[in-house]
Protein backbone atom coordinates (compact mmCIF):
# COMPACT_ATOMS: atom_id res chain seq x y z
CA UNK A 1 0.00 0.00 0.00
CA UNK A 2 1.41 3.49 -0.66
CA UNK A 3 2.18 6.20 1.47
CA UNK A 4 0.08 8.86 2.13
CA UNK A 5 0.75 11.86 2.96
CA UNK A 6 -1.77 15.06 4.35
CA UNK A 7 -0.79 18.04 3.29
CA UNK A 8 -2.08 21.64 4.47
CA UNK A 9 -4.72 22.80 1.63
CA UNK A 10 -3.67 19.93 -0.84
CA UNK A 11 -5.30 17.25 0.78
CA UNK A 12 -4.36 13.75 0.95
CA UNK A 13 -1.50 12.94 -1.37
CA UNK A 14 0.14 9.66 -2.32
CA UNK A 15 3.85 10.00 -2.11
CA UNK A 16 5.01 8.29 -5.77
CA UNK A 17 8.60 7.95 -4.61
CA UNK A 18 10.62 8.74 -1.80
CA UNK A 19 14.54 9.88 -2.25
CA UNK A 20 15.39 10.64 1.06
CA UNK A 21 14.18 9.08 4.13
CA UNK A 22 15.03 10.64 7.80
CA UNK A 23 12.36 9.27 9.96
CA UNK A 24 9.66 10.04 7.53
CA UNK A 25 10.11 10.96 3.78
CA UNK A 26 11.98 14.47 3.37
CA UNK A 27 12.39 14.51 -0.16
CA UNK A 28 9.75 12.93 -2.51
CA UNK A 29 7.52 13.09 -5.33
CA UNK A 30 3.55 12.62 -4.52
CA UNK A 31 0.19 13.45 -6.49
CA UNK A 32 -2.91 14.73 -4.51
CA UNK A 33 -6.60 13.30 -5.27
CA UNK A 34 -6.87 15.24 -8.58
CA UNK A 35 -3.62 13.47 -10.03
CA UNK A 36 -1.49 17.12 -9.74
CA UNK A 37 1.92 16.12 -9.39
CA UNK A 38 4.60 17.86 -6.93
CA UNK A 39 8.09 17.51 -5.54
CA UNK A 40 8.17 18.35 -1.86
CA UNK A 41 10.66 18.82 0.30
CA UNK A 42 11.63 19.31 4.26
CA UNK A 43 13.48 22.70 4.25
CA UNK A 44 13.40 24.32 7.85
CA UNK A 45 13.03 23.50 11.36
CA UNK A 46 12.72 25.65 14.48
CA UNK A 47 11.31 25.14 17.97
CA UNK A 48 8.14 26.20 17.12
CA UNK A 49 7.21 24.41 13.27
CA UNK A 50 8.53 22.82 10.12
CA UNK A 51 8.52 24.40 6.90
CA UNK A 52 8.16 22.53 3.72
CA UNK A 53 8.40 23.30 0.00
CA UNK A 54 5.91 21.94 -2.54
CA UNK A 55 7.03 22.63 -6.44
CA UNK A 56 4.23 22.05 -8.93
CA UNK A 57 5.57 19.63 -11.41
CA UNK A 58 4.77 17.79 -14.65
CA UNK A 59 5.20 14.10 -15.76
CA UNK A 60 8.67 15.64 -18.12
CA UNK A 61 9.50 17.41 -15.31
CA UNK A 62 9.65 15.23 -12.80
CA UNK A 63 11.62 12.33 -15.06
CA UNK A 64 14.28 15.35 -15.38
CA UNK A 65 14.74 15.71 -11.72
CA UNK A 66 15.10 11.70 -11.53
CA UNK A 67 17.49 11.54 -13.73
CA UNK A 68 19.76 14.57 -12.45
CA UNK A 69 18.84 16.54 -15.53
CA UNK A 70 17.59 18.96 -13.51
CA UNK A 71 19.42 19.68 -9.84
CA UNK A 72 17.35 20.27 -7.04
CA UNK A 73 17.83 23.68 -6.35
CA UNK A 74 16.71 24.64 -9.93
CA UNK A 75 13.15 22.50 -9.06
CA UNK A 76 12.37 24.60 -6.78
CA UNK A 77 13.84 27.83 -8.11
CA UNK A 78 12.47 27.98 -11.33
CA UNK A 79 9.62 26.19 -10.89
CA UNK A 80 7.42 25.27 -14.00
CA UNK A 81 4.65 27.86 -13.31
CA UNK A 82 6.74 30.12 -11.89
CA UNK A 83 5.11 29.65 -7.97
CA UNK A 84 5.93 27.82 -4.85
CA UNK A 85 4.11 25.89 -2.15
CA UNK A 86 5.54 27.00 1.29
CA UNK A 87 3.60 24.79 3.77
CA UNK A 88 4.14 25.49 7.54
CA UNK A 89 3.67 23.10 10.26
CA UNK A 90 2.99 24.23 13.77
CA UNK A 91 4.08 21.83 16.64
CA UNK A 92 1.38 23.85 18.53
CA UNK A 93 -2.37 22.28 18.97
CA UNK A 94 -3.27 25.81 19.24
CA UNK A 95 -1.48 27.21 16.59
CA UNK A 96 -2.46 26.16 12.86
CA UNK A 97 -0.57 25.06 9.83
CA UNK A 98 -0.28 27.28 7.20
CA UNK A 99 0.14 27.21 3.48
CA UNK A 100 1.51 29.90 1.55
CA UNK A 101 1.96 30.77 -2.64
CA UNK A 102 5.31 32.44 -2.50
CA UNK A 103 7.80 33.34 -5.04
CA UNK A 104 10.66 31.74 -5.51
CA UNK A 105 13.30 34.48 -5.50
CA UNK A 106 11.75 35.24 -1.34
CA UNK A 107 13.24 31.87 -0.44
CA UNK A 108 16.20 32.19 1.67
CA UNK A 109 18.97 29.98 0.15
CA UNK A 110 19.51 28.22 3.38
CA UNK A 111 16.45 26.47 3.29
CA UNK A 112 17.18 25.46 -0.37
CA UNK A 113 18.94 22.38 -1.27
CA UNK A 114 22.69 23.02 -2.01
CA UNK A 115 23.08 24.08 -5.90
CA UNK A 116 24.49 21.05 -7.58
CA UNK A 117 22.71 18.63 -5.73
CA UNK A 118 20.34 16.51 -7.95
CA UNK A 119 19.27 12.73 -8.31
CA UNK A 120 20.32 10.11 -10.11
CA UNK A 121 17.90 7.38 -11.32
CA UNK A 122 17.37 4.82 -14.02
CA UNK A 123 14.50 6.36 -16.11
CA UNK A 124 13.67 2.39 -16.59
CA UNK A 125 12.20 2.81 -12.91
CA UNK A 126 9.97 5.87 -13.41
CA UNK A 127 6.93 4.90 -11.33
CA UNK A 128 4.26 6.77 -13.22
CA UNK A 129 3.94 5.10 -16.63
CA UNK A 130 2.65 2.18 -14.72
CA UNK A 131 -0.21 4.69 -12.76
CA UNK A 132 -0.99 6.17 -16.18
CA UNK A 133 -2.10 2.85 -17.84
CA UNK A 134 -5.05 2.49 -15.29
CA UNK A 135 -8.33 4.83 -17.26
CA UNK A 136 -9.12 6.23 -13.65
CA UNK A 137 -6.04 7.67 -12.97
CA UNK A 138 -5.41 8.63 -16.84
CA UNK A 139 -8.80 10.45 -16.87
CA UNK A 140 -7.44 12.39 -13.75
CA UNK A 141 -4.33 13.40 -15.17
CA UNK A 142 -6.56 14.72 -18.38
CA UNK A 143 -8.84 16.74 -16.37
CA UNK A 144 -5.86 18.50 -14.17
CA UNK A 145 -3.67 19.13 -17.37
CA UNK A 146 -6.80 20.75 -19.36
CA UNK A 147 -7.79 22.60 -15.98
CA UNK A 148 -4.11 23.49 -15.70
CA UNK A 149 -4.64 25.31 -19.62
CA UNK A 150 -7.52 27.15 -18.82
CA UNK A 151 -6.22 28.73 -15.70
CA UNK A 152 -2.92 29.84 -17.37
CA UNK A 153 -3.06 29.30 -21.17
CA UNK A 154 0.42 27.81 -20.89
CA UNK A 155 0.27 26.19 -24.26
CA UNK A 156 3.91 24.11 -24.53
CA UNK A 157 3.50 22.98 -21.06
CA UNK A 158 0.03 21.50 -22.04
CA UNK A 159 0.91 19.71 -25.41
CA UNK A 160 3.69 17.78 -23.47
CA UNK A 161 0.95 16.66 -20.90
CA UNK A 162 -1.67 15.51 -23.95
CA UNK A 163 1.17 13.54 -25.46
CA UNK A 164 1.40 11.52 -22.75
CA UNK A 165 -2.01 10.69 -22.51
CA UNK A 166 -1.83 10.22 -26.10
CA UNK A 167 0.73 8.15 -25.78
CA UNK A 168 -0.96 6.04 -22.08
CA UNK A 169 -3.73 5.46 -25.01
CA UNK A 170 -1.55 3.71 -27.29
CA UNK A 171 -1.14 6.46 -29.73
CA UNK A 172 -3.15 7.83 -32.21
CA UNK A 173 -3.85 5.04 -33.92
CA UNK A 174 -5.48 3.90 -30.68
CA UNK A 175 -7.28 6.63 -29.82
CA UNK A 176 -8.51 7.26 -33.69
CA UNK A 177 -9.87 3.42 -33.46
CA UNK A 178 -11.99 3.48 -29.74
CA UNK A 179 -12.94 6.58 -30.27
CA UNK A 180 -13.56 6.80 -33.90
CA UNK A 181 -11.95 10.15 -34.86
CA UNK A 182 -10.10 10.99 -38.33
CA UNK A 183 -6.51 9.38 -37.75
CA UNK A 184 -5.09 12.67 -39.44
CA UNK A 185 -6.57 15.30 -37.05
CA UNK A 186 -5.06 13.38 -34.46
CA UNK A 187 -1.71 13.70 -35.73
CA UNK A 188 -2.04 16.99 -36.98
CA UNK A 189 -3.49 18.52 -34.06
CA UNK A 190 -1.27 16.90 -31.54
CA UNK A 191 1.94 16.23 -32.79
CA UNK A 192 2.34 19.22 -34.86
CA UNK A 193 2.53 21.77 -31.88
CA UNK A 194 -1.29 22.89 -32.68
CA UNK A 195 -3.41 23.21 -30.05
CA UNK A 196 -6.32 20.41 -30.60
CA UNK A 197 -9.75 21.52 -31.26
CA UNK A 198 -11.76 20.78 -28.33
CA UNK A 199 -13.10 18.03 -30.16
CA UNK A 200 -9.86 16.09 -30.21
CA UNK A 201 -10.37 16.54 -26.25
CA UNK A 202 -13.43 14.65 -26.42
CA UNK A 203 -12.32 12.10 -28.22
CA UNK A 204 -9.55 11.36 -25.64
CA UNK A 205 -12.49 11.06 -23.28
CA UNK A 206 -14.74 8.90 -25.66
CA UNK A 207 -11.49 6.39 -25.50
CA UNK A 208 -11.25 6.47 -22.06
CA UNK A 209 -15.18 5.11 -21.79
CA UNK A 210 -16.39 8.11 -21.16
CA UNK A 211 -19.42 9.63 -23.15
CA UNK A 212 -18.30 13.11 -24.68
CA UNK A 213 -17.96 14.51 -20.32
CA UNK A 214 -16.06 17.18 -21.01
CA UNK A 215 -18.85 19.12 -22.81
CA UNK A 216 -20.56 18.81 -20.10
CA UNK A 217 -18.04 20.46 -17.81
CA UNK A 218 -15.11 19.73 -15.99
CA UNK A 219 -16.40 17.67 -12.39
CA UNK A 220 -13.02 16.85 -11.17
CA UNK A 221 -12.16 18.04 -7.66
CA UNK A 222 -10.15 20.79 -7.43
CA UNK A 223 -7.42 21.83 -4.32
CA UNK A 224 -7.93 24.59 -1.82
CA UNK A 225 -4.26 25.08 -3.81
CA UNK A 226 -5.62 25.77 -7.05
CA UNK A 227 -8.38 28.60 -5.71
CA UNK A 228 -5.59 30.33 -3.52
CA UNK A 229 -3.72 30.94 -6.92
CA UNK A 230 -7.14 32.57 -8.33
CA UNK A 231 -8.31 36.29 -7.62
CA UNK A 232 -10.77 37.00 -5.32
CA UNK A 233 -11.76 40.31 -7.16
CA UNK A 234 -12.49 38.16 -10.59
CA UNK A 235 -14.24 35.45 -9.20
CA UNK A 236 -17.87 36.43 -8.60
CA UNK A 237 -21.17 34.62 -8.15
CA UNK A 238 -22.99 34.52 -11.54
CA UNK A 239 -26.52 35.65 -10.37
CA UNK A 240 -29.30 34.99 -12.45
CA UNK A 241 -30.93 37.97 -14.17
CA UNK A 242 -34.15 37.60 -12.72
CA UNK A 243 -32.25 37.55 -9.36
CA UNK A 244 -30.52 40.60 -10.01
CA UNK A 245 -33.55 42.68 -11.12
CA UNK A 246 -36.58 41.79 -8.84
CA UNK A 247 -36.47 44.50 -6.17
CA UNK A 248 -39.60 44.13 -3.80
CA UNK A 249 -40.72 47.87 -2.62
CA UNK A 250 -40.86 47.10 0.72
CA UNK A 251 -36.58 46.55 0.88
CA UNK A 252 -34.48 49.50 2.52
CA UNK A 253 -32.24 49.73 0.30
CA UNK A 254 -28.35 50.79 1.36
CA UNK A 255 -26.63 53.89 0.70
CA UNK A 256 -24.28 51.83 -1.46
CA UNK A 257 -27.12 49.74 -3.16
CA UNK A 258 -29.31 53.11 -4.36
CA UNK A 259 -26.02 53.79 -5.09
CA UNK A 260 -25.62 50.94 -7.62
CA UNK A 261 -29.21 51.26 -9.01
CA UNK A 262 -28.41 55.26 -9.95
CA UNK A 263 -24.94 54.16 -11.57
CA UNK A 264 -26.77 51.26 -13.80
CA UNK A 265 -29.64 53.75 -14.12
CA UNK A 266 -27.05 55.71 -16.05
CA UNK A 267 -25.35 53.58 -18.20
CA UNK A 268 -28.26 52.43 -20.25
CA UNK A 269 -28.14 55.92 -22.00
CA UNK A 270 -24.82 54.46 -23.76
CA UNK A 271 -25.56 51.60 -25.08
CA UNK A 272 -27.34 52.05 -28.00
CA UNK A 273 -25.32 50.00 -29.65
CA UNK A 274 -26.46 46.57 -28.55
CA UNK A 275 -28.67 44.26 -30.81
CA UNK A 276 -32.05 42.13 -30.65
CA UNK A 277 -29.51 39.24 -28.85
CA UNK A 278 -28.88 40.65 -25.94
CA UNK A 279 -31.58 41.33 -22.81
CA UNK A 280 -30.73 44.52 -20.96
CA UNK A 281 -32.40 43.73 -17.53
CA UNK A 282 -33.52 46.84 -15.18
CA UNK A 283 -31.22 48.63 -13.16
CA UNK A 284 -30.12 45.97 -9.67
CA UNK A 285 -28.76 47.01 -6.37
CA UNK A 286 -25.78 44.99 -6.96
CA UNK A 287 -22.13 45.77 -7.69
CA UNK A 288 -22.37 44.26 -11.65
CA UNK A 289 -24.73 44.29 -14.11
CA UNK A 290 -25.19 41.28 -16.75
CA UNK A 291 -26.55 41.69 -20.12
CA UNK A 292 -27.52 38.59 -21.51
CA UNK A 293 -27.08 37.11 -25.07
CA UNK A 294 -29.77 34.77 -26.16
CA UNK A 295 -29.18 31.05 -26.75
CA UNK A 296 -25.66 30.81 -25.67
CA UNK A 297 -25.31 30.81 -21.94
CA UNK A 298 -23.04 33.66 -22.17
CA UNK A 299 -23.52 37.18 -20.98
CA UNK A 300 -21.72 40.77 -21.09
CA UNK A 301 -21.01 42.34 -17.35
CA UNK A 302 -20.09 45.66 -16.21
CA UNK A 303 -18.79 45.63 -12.46
CA UNK A 304 -17.85 48.88 -10.37
CA UNK A 305 -16.47 48.81 -6.42
CA UNK A 306 -15.54 51.62 -4.35
CA UNK A 307 -13.01 49.40 -2.34
CA UNK A 308 -10.49 48.89 -4.22
CA UNK A 309 -11.47 51.67 -6.54
CA UNK A 310 -11.84 50.39 -10.45
CA UNK A 311 -14.34 49.29 -12.76
CA UNK A 312 -14.29 46.19 -15.13
CA UNK A 313 -16.01 44.86 -18.35
CA UNK A 314 -16.21 41.21 -19.04
CA UNK A 315 -17.40 38.55 -21.56
CA UNK A 316 -18.71 35.42 -18.80
CA UNK A 317 -19.57 31.90 -20.31
CA UNK A 318 -21.36 29.80 -18.04
CA UNK A 319 -23.66 26.63 -18.16
CA UNK A 320 -22.95 22.66 -19.21
CA UNK A 321 -21.12 23.95 -22.65
CA UNK A 322 -18.68 26.74 -20.88
CA UNK A 323 -15.50 24.54 -20.46
CA UNK A 324 -16.13 24.31 -24.49
CA UNK A 325 -17.07 27.62 -24.98
CA UNK A 326 -13.49 29.07 -22.84
CA UNK A 327 -11.18 26.43 -24.68
CA UNK A 328 -12.07 26.95 -27.71
CA UNK A 329 -11.41 30.73 -27.44
CA UNK A 330 -8.44 30.38 -25.18
CA UNK A 331 -6.60 28.68 -28.22
CA UNK A 332 -7.01 31.73 -30.17
CA UNK A 333 -5.57 33.72 -27.38
CA UNK A 334 -3.29 35.76 -29.24
CA UNK A 335 -5.57 36.63 -32.16
CA UNK A 336 -8.23 37.50 -29.65
CA UNK A 337 -6.19 40.00 -28.11
CA UNK A 338 -4.56 41.18 -31.12
CA UNK A 339 -8.01 42.14 -32.34
CA UNK A 340 -9.53 43.29 -29.20
CA UNK A 341 -6.42 45.92 -29.37
CA UNK A 342 -5.43 44.52 -25.59
CA UNK A 343 -4.27 42.08 -23.18
CA UNK A 344 -6.95 40.31 -21.23
CA UNK A 345 -7.98 38.65 -17.99
CA UNK A 346 -8.45 34.85 -18.42
CA UNK A 347 -10.32 33.79 -15.21
CA UNK A 348 -11.56 30.01 -14.86
CA UNK A 349 -13.20 28.17 -11.60
CA UNK A 350 -14.25 25.16 -10.62
CA UNK A 351 -18.12 26.58 -10.91
CA UNK A 352 -20.01 26.63 -14.61
CA UNK A 353 -18.81 30.00 -15.63
CA UNK A 354 -15.98 31.06 -16.79
CA UNK A 355 -14.36 34.86 -18.01
CA UNK A 356 -12.58 37.07 -20.10
CA UNK A 357 -12.66 40.45 -19.73
CA UNK A 358 -10.20 43.39 -18.52
CA UNK A 359 -10.29 46.37 -15.69
CA UNK A 360 -9.82 50.46 -15.26
CA UNK A 361 -8.49 50.93 -11.97
CA UNK A 362 -8.08 54.29 -12.95
CA UNK A 363 -11.75 55.75 -12.12
CA UNK A 364 -13.69 55.76 -9.08
CA UNK A 365 -17.45 54.54 -9.26
CA UNK A 366 -18.22 56.96 -6.61
CA UNK A 367 -17.31 60.03 -8.22
CA UNK A 368 -20.42 60.86 -9.80
CA UNK A 369 -19.31 63.64 -11.90
CA UNK A 370 -16.86 60.84 -13.72
CA UNK A 371 -19.86 58.82 -14.32
CA UNK A 372 -20.33 59.57 -18.16
CA UNK A 373 -16.45 58.89 -18.94
CA UNK A 374 -17.04 55.46 -16.56
CA UNK A 375 -20.35 54.55 -18.69
CA UNK A 376 -18.52 55.30 -22.04
CA UNK A 377 -15.55 53.12 -21.13
CA UNK A 378 -18.05 50.36 -20.21
CA UNK A 379 -20.11 50.63 -22.88
CA UNK A 380 -16.98 50.42 -25.67
CA UNK A 381 -15.50 47.11 -23.73
CA UNK A 382 -18.20 45.70 -23.59
CA UNK A 383 -19.47 46.34 -27.38
CA UNK A 384 -15.13 45.13 -28.34
CA UNK A 385 -15.83 42.02 -26.37
CA UNK A 386 -18.92 41.16 -27.92
CA UNK A 387 -17.31 41.87 -31.29
CA UNK A 388 -14.57 39.74 -30.92
CA UNK A 389 -15.83 37.27 -29.16
CA UNK A 390 -19.71 36.21 -29.82
CA UNK A 391 -18.73 35.16 -33.80
CA UNK A 392 -16.66 33.03 -32.43
CA UNK A 393 -18.85 31.51 -29.72
CA UNK A 394 -21.30 31.38 -32.50
CA UNK A 395 -18.98 29.42 -35.22
CA UNK A 396 -18.26 26.51 -31.88
CA UNK A 397 -21.33 26.19 -30.52
CA UNK A 398 -22.59 23.26 -32.75
CA UNK A 399 -19.54 21.64 -31.95
CA UNK A 400 -20.20 20.15 -28.70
Amino acid sequence: MSDVRYITNLGSCEIIETYVFYDEPVLFSCRNESGQLYLGVFSDETQDNETWLYARVSIDRLKQIRTGEIDLYTALTEPEDGLLLMEVIAYSDEAECVMMIVQPNVIPKDILPIQGNRLDLDSDTFPITEWLSDHGNLTNYLQVSIDKYLHDGDTNFFLHEIKKVVEALGGTSGISEQANVNLKFLSDDIYKGVMPPFRILNAMFRALGLDSSMSMGLARRRSSETILMEDPDILMSFARPEEQSEQSTTDILTERQRQNKKYWGHIRNHLDWIDNNIICPEPNKSNFQDLRIKGTGCALRARQTVRPKEISAAFVIRGKKSTGYFYSLRIEQREIEQEFSDKLEWVSDEKSYKQIGCRNREMDPADETDWYNQHRWLSNTLEKLYTVLQPRIEMVKNEF
